[in-house]
């Protein structure tokens, strides 16, 4: 089959477990979550759904009328059977996910308890295992390689980039987790991908200190990036090329009903109004409404929409030579 996209990621279970039984104590200024030990804990609600970065970038960029591939690996379990028969369903070709009986399959349990307070518990075994030997690339002749997660290897990361160099594909990433690799190796290949998608948060670590966003994309600037994109939550979205910084609001502010999702929805609908040759105000406006749907539903497949109408926002235009004479 012939792909036009394909997705390095990571894909997961993902449950969300609701308590209104237990409540946060505080200790030390801090609150915690305390669980008793041998009794059984009811829940008001547990919810189970496919998730991880490369799983729903694949699934919406498929929705969006792409045909995408997606490039993972998995346990032998019951999970993975899972995955795998949703993304069938979902029309992403899955041929080259690799399965591995050494690992169970990634997956997360998210406690919510009074509303507001989440605790996580997270098994990551079967991506981070992915090493460059079990990486099977897909036969495109054009297109795009979506690194959706980064692999935990920089050589991995690496022999990822080069293949789609190899085969003149474009790329784009979204770097979270950037603490794991060496910032001068990450931002040499940063500076050689044609789209780059991060929070503000990661891109303050990978800046080696506190920046405000216009800061941010000014210092990734002049390390050498082309394009990037910025995610900020509610404080909306930033887009980076060339010269010019343009910034939307937040596509619908909302009291987030779960979180879970919303950053990957708005890099894989951004990514996806790019391969469709969208304006930059269009781009923001899809990958904010992605982001806004993830956050008014439980699990982040859940809220991908198809092809969403929407309506382009007005943006701010900032010049970066004005911004690096005012700093």
């Amino acid at each position: 089959m012939s792909y036009d996209l394909i997705v390095l990621g990571s894909s997961a279970m993902d449950v969300f477990a609701v308590s209104r039984r237990l409540k946060p104590e505080k200790h030390d200024r801090h609150e915690l979550i305390v669980l008793p030990s041998e009794q059984i804990l009811w829940l008001d609600n547990a919810i189970h759904d496919v998730g991880g970065g490369g799983l729903i970038a694949a699934v919406l960029c498929a929705r969006q009328g792409l045909k995408p591939a997606l490039v993972s690996k998995l346990g032998a379990d019951i999970f993975a059977r899972t995955i795998e028969q949703i993304l069938s369903e979902e029309k992403v070709g899955l041929d080259h996910i690799v399965t591995d009986r050494k690992h169970h399959t990634d997956n997360t349990i998210r406690l919510t308890v009074n509303g507001k307070h989440q605790t996580l518990l997270k098994y990551q075994g079967s991506y981070i295992s992915l090493t460059p030997r079990e990486i099977k690339m897909p036969k495109v002749k054009k297109g795009w390689l979506y690194i959706a997660t980064l692999p935990a290897e920089y050589k991995t990361l690496r022999t990822a980039v080069n293949w789609a160099k190899q085969h003149k594909l474009n790329v784009a990433i979204h770097p979270n987790n950037v603490h794991t690799l060496k910032s001068n190796r990450l931002w040499s290949l940063l500076a050689e991908c044609d789209l780059v998608i991060l929070n503000r948060d990661e891109l303050s670590m990978l800046l080696g200190g506190y920046y405000s966003a216009t800061e941010g994309l000014v210092a990734a600037h002049q390390h050498g990036l082309k394009k990037l994109a910025l995610y900020d939550g509610l404080e909306g979205s930033y887009y980076m090329n060339e010269n010019n910084i343009f910034h939307a609001p937040a596509y619908k502010k909302t009291k987030p009903l779960e979180i879970t999702g919303a950053e990957d929805s708005f890099a894989a609908g951004l990514l996806a109004a790019t391969i469709a040759g969208e304006t930059v105000a269009k781009c923001l406006a899809l990958a904010g409404a992605q982001a806004a749907a993830s956050l008014s539903v439980v699990g982040g497949r859940s809220g991908i929409l198809r092809k969403p109408l929407v309506k382009e926002q007005k943006l701010k235009h900032f010049v970066i030579s004005d911004q690096t004479r005012h700093n």
